[in-house]
């Protein structure tokens, strides 16, 4: 009889122990996806091309003058374009002009393949020198430096200095410090670390990320990256951080990839 009843308690104290781990973990399942969505994240660090003034028309632009100047046509859409300058493997400019006189038109067949697909065929075809790649690259750079020098919306202002308040806000890009410094002007004083590859290892290399959370006292968990490429995404992800792309692109390898997208960094307030 006594068996019996120690028998019944230890089972049910057993189910209480069970019961209480079950309802633990759903709570920090929803406690979590609560804390990505209302102000958790301490330490928001930016890319700059595309976040803080939309670039798309710049980059278009930039491209056809160049090709143009060449003789040559280019003859994509501003939306593939876009889409296409998401891949890692096109990233660059000189890479993309490369796979472009490779392709053409035909290029933009890589939009309906699967993300690995296409960033490895874009990987391929990029890498194929063409003579007149770098001088093409060189009317680009010229054409993009020249128009890019345009102030920043002022509510894209307004929206830095109130996250100013509650968050420490950092850069990382590829770019050259000076360029940097040129582009961001007189928001660059708003951020607490601004790094390039001056400094540490290119994007999609974490230690940037690393070094930026280190120096500051954050945590990972804290942390969440802002760019709007898969070179950005991976960066956060070998970095272990969470990352938002900012991007107006209907582009599949976001679903594919489950990455969170917002239109513009002025809609960071609601979910942050």
């Amino acid at each position: 009889m006594i068996v019996s009843i120690g028998g019944s308690v230890i089972k049910n104290y057993s189910f209480f122990i069970f019961t209480k781990l079950i309802i633990f973990y759903f709570l920090e399942d929803i406690i979590k996806n609560i804390c990505y969505y209302k102000k958790c994240f301490m330490l928001i660090i930016f890319d700059v091309n595309g976040i803080f003034r939309d670039v798309s028309d710049l980059l278009w632009n930039s491209y056809k003058f160049a090709f143009n100047k060449f003789n040559q046509d280019f003859s994509l859409s501003k939306e593939e374009l876009m889409t296409l300058k998401l891949l890692p493997s096109l990233h660059s400019s000189l890479h993309f002009i490369n796979a472009y006189l490779e392709e053409r038109k035909d290029l933009a067949r890589l939009i309906n393949m699967s993300y690995e697909d296409a960033d490895n065929l874009g990987y391929m075809l990029s890498r194929k020198i063409h003579k007149d790649s770098k001088r093409i690259k060189f009317n680009f750079k010229q054409y993009f430096l020249k128009e890019k020098s345009k102030q920043i919306p002022g509510e894209r202002v307004l929206l830095l200095n109130h996250l100013k308040q509650r968050h420490n806000l950092a850069i990382l890009s590829n770019s050259h410090i000076n360029g940097l410094k040129q582009d961001l002007n007189d928001i660059f004083h708003l951020f607490d670390i601004v790094l390039t590859p001056q400094y540490v290892s290119k994007k999609p290399h974490p230690e940037g990320i690393e070094y930026i959370i280190r120096k500051l006292g954050k945590t990972k968990d804290e942390t969440i990256f802002i760019g709007d490429t898969f070179v950005d995404y991976h960066t956060a992800k070998n970095a272990g951080v969470k990352f938002i792309a900012v991007s107006n692109l209907n582009a599949n390898w976001f679903k594919e990839k489950n990455i969170k997208t917002i239109k513009t960094i002025k809609q960071l307030p609601n979910i942050l």
